[in-house]
């Protein structure tokens, strides 16, 4: 099951990957949007009750990072769903019309992008800008880094 989604060629321009100024904005703003979603996703949910040190939301990284290991270890599907009932399924909505839980290697990724922008949105730092500088700052790199294979 593959929904990738191509984007235009109006946000990179060629091969390279080089972003254009649309692409920097949709990346900067996609981010932000996100950030804030999540962090008010959260604050509904209690997460922000008790405030969490930096080292604590490190660790939360790295076991969003294990489980999309797992998932690959136990050869899951990259993307499927679980209904509440427990049942596997490949459709996002159970018959109540609410989500059923996105699992698999993309969805724990998935969960890791989440939790990166709702703590740089709680810190209010700039992911979005973050992101963009560094992806500009990889397309000057030389082949593999300079690295010898």
């Amino acid at each position: 099951m593959s929904d990738y989604h191509q984007p235009d060629y109006s946000e990179y321009m060629d091969e390279s990957g080089k972003l254009t100024t649309a692409g920097e904005m949709t990346i900067q703003q996609g981010l932000a949007v996100l950030g804030e979603s999540a962090w008010r996703n959260a604050e509904v949910h209690g997460f922000h009750e008790s405030k969490r040190q930096y080292p604590e939301e490190i660790a939360l990284f790295h076991s969003e990072i294990s489980e999309s290991f797992e998932a690959y270890r136990n050869t899951e599907p990259p993307l499927w769903f679980r209904t509440k009932s427990g049942d596997v399924s490949d459709l996002l909505f159970g018959e109540d019309n609410v989500p059923n839980k996105a699992e698999g290697m993309v969805a724990e990724l998935a969960d890791a992008i989440i939790r990166f922008a709702d703590v740089a949105r709680d810190r209010r730092w700039p992911l979005g800008k973050a992101v963009v500088n560094k992806h500009l700052y990889n397309l000057s790199r030389p082949f593999m880094h300079g690295k010898r294979l």
